[in-house]
C-alpha cells in the first residue's frame, strides 16, 4: 500500500466518523432520545419498528434541520430535496413518519413529516396527527389541516372547522357538501341555449338485404371462459 493510498483511506474513515457524530448530533436535536433503525415503539396498541427506510427519512429530517438556518431568506430551499420526498412517498416509511410527528421536538421536521404522511394518503397515522390540531403554531395546524384531508380524517376535520381561532386553518378544514345532480345540472342549462326542431326525425331506413340474424355467431361460454383461465395463468407466472 503507498502512502497515497494510506492518506485516502485515513481521509476517508475521519469523513465518515464526522457524519457519523453529524448525524447523530442533528438526530438528538429533533428527538429526545437515541434512535437507529432497530428502534421501536408502540402506538395505538401496535409495536412498530423504525426499519432501513425510515431511519433513512429520520436522517434525511435531521439534515433538512441543520441545513435550515443556512436558507433563511430562500423561498425554494426544499427543492433539492425533491427526488427524496417522492422517493418517501413511495417507499411509504409509515413508522418513521409517525414516530416524527408524534415524538419530535423541532417544529420543521415535524411539519415535513406531517406533510410527508399526508402525501402517503393512508388512515395510518391520522390519530397522532390530529393529536397536534391544538398546536400554538397556526402553520403546523394549517398543516395538520391538508394532511388529514389527504388522509379521510373527516371527524376530525369537522372539528377543526368549527374549533380552530385561525380563519384560514378553518377554511383549509371546511368540507363543502356536494351539489346534487339536479342542482349540477340546472346550472349547466342555464348557459345552454335550448333550440326548437319543427322537423319530425327522418325514420330509420335499411337495406333490402339487411338480416338482422346474420352474422357470426356468439363464441360459446366455455371458450371464453378457457381465454380468460389462460390469461390469469399467464399473468400470475410472469411469462
Amino acid at each position: 500500500m503507498t502512502s497515497l493510498d494510506l492518506s485516502r483511506r485515513i481521509a476517508t474513515a475521519n469523513t465518515t466518523s464526522d457524519t457519523g457524530r453529524w448525524t447523530m448530533a442533528s438526530l438528538r436535536s429533533i428527538f429526545d432520545f437515541l434512535l437507529n433503525a432497530d428502534y421501536r415503539f408502540r402506538y395505538r396498541g401496535r409495536r412498530l419498528r423504525v426499519g432501513p427506510d425510515g431511519w433513512h427519512l429520520l436522517k434525511l429530517l435531521a439534515r433538512i434541520v441543520a441545513e435550515r438556518s443556512q436558507h433563511d431568506n430562500d423561498v425554494g430551499w426544499l427543492l433539492p430535496y425533491r427526488d427524496a420526498f417522492r422517493k418517501t412517498i413511495r417507499v411509504r416509511p409509515l413508522a418513521a413518519l409517525v414516530l416524527a410527528v408524534d415524538r419530535s421536538t423541532h417544529p420543521q421536521a415535524r411539519r415535513l413529516a406531517i406533510w410527508l404522511l399526508g402525501r402517503c394518503r393512508t388512515r395510518f397515522g391520522a390519530s397522532a396527527v390530529a393529536r397536534l390540531r391544538n398546536d400554538r403554531c397556526v402553520v403546523t395546524r394549517r398543516e395538520v389541516a391538508r394532511a388529514l384531508k389527504r388522509m379521510d380524517g373527516w371527524s376530525e376535520l369537522r372539528w377543526i372547522a368549527s374549533n380552530d381561532p385561525d380563519e384560514r386553518v378553518r377554511r383549509i378544514a371546511d368540507q363543502r357538501a356536494s351539489r346534487t345532480h339536479g342542482d349540477r345540472a340546472g346550472a349547466f342549462l342555464l348557459g345552454v341555449e335550448r333550440c326548437e326542431f319543427t322537423d319530425p326525425a327522418p325514420p330509420l331506413t335499411l337495406g333490402e338485404q339487411f338480416d338482422p340474424h346474420g352474422g357470426r355467431r356468439a363464441r360459446p361460454g366455455w371458450l371464453i371462459r378457457q381465454v380468460l383461465e389462460r390469461i390469469r395463468r399467464l399473468v400470475r407466472s410472469g411469462a
